[in-house]
């Protein structure tokens, strides 16, 4: 199982790496200030999934740490980022993004374990 030092690396690197797919996206220039600030929502975001479900217990994986609650962010995260979506700033877009590379990142990590992630929970 990934533990909380892992699942923080991994949600401030997608914040970053997503923060740089997006300005790439919105044909944006790179800000530090604005990557460091996406590293660290991604981090914050990677450990939500834990802060709703507790590892106290191995069986501790239910809907926050599924397949589809995963699914169904992804989902709501590209309708409300596309550049069709008028309704928020590009930043703001890209924040959200950020956050959910964040929780997904947290998905991802705790997939590769041999105890995998439920499809619903």
């Amino acid at each position: 199982m990934a533990n909380f030092k892992q699942h923080a690396c991994f949600g401030a690197a997608a914040g970053a790496l997503t923060y740089i797919g997006m300005c790439k996206y919105y044909k944006r220039n790179i800000d530090f200030g604005e990557m460091l600030a996406c590293a660290g929502v991604g981090t914050v975001a990677s450990m939500i999934p834990d802060i709703i479900e507790p590892a106290i217990t191995p069986n501790h994986r239910s809907l926050a740490h599924s397949v589809t609650a995963g699914s169904a962010l992804l989902r709501f995260a590209t309708d409300r980022c596309c550049t069709e979506n008028r309704n928020w700033e590009e930043l703001q877009k890209i924040l959200w993004a950020s956050a959910t590379a964040g929780y997904l990142s947290h998905l991802v990590a705790d997939g590769c374990t041999p105890r995998s992630l439920p499809l619903l929970s």
